[in-house]
């Protein structure tokens, strides 16, 4: 079964903002963690946390796909994604 998808109007508003996060991705302004997927794929996450806005991507050699983006709207989006990015600061 296919399930059709909803517009995303903050998503939509900033999908240009992609670009901008990833070529700035050094600035204390991003945060970036890494985390390994259930199947062992590990992606990246770029977060714009002033903004609410997230970009993950994933190494597929030599280079990369964006996998998602969008804006974290909800407090249980955002546990989500800071639970993972903990585990990523803890690996160190």
């Amino acid at each position: 079964m296919h399930r059709q998808r909803v517009f995303d109007r903050h998503r939509a508003n900033k999908i240009h903002w992609i670009k901008c996060i990833l070529e700035n991705c050094e600035e204390e302004e991003i945060a970036y963690f890494e985390f390994p997927e259930t199947d062992g794929t590990l992606r990246e996450y770029y977060w714009y946390k002033e903004e609410s806005f997230l970009v993950i991507m994933q190494r597929i050699t030599p280079n990369y796909i964006i996998v998602s983006c969008f804006h974290i709207d909800n407090k249980r989006n955002k546990e989500y994604f800071e639970e993972r990015e903990r585990w990523y600061q803890n690996q160190g």
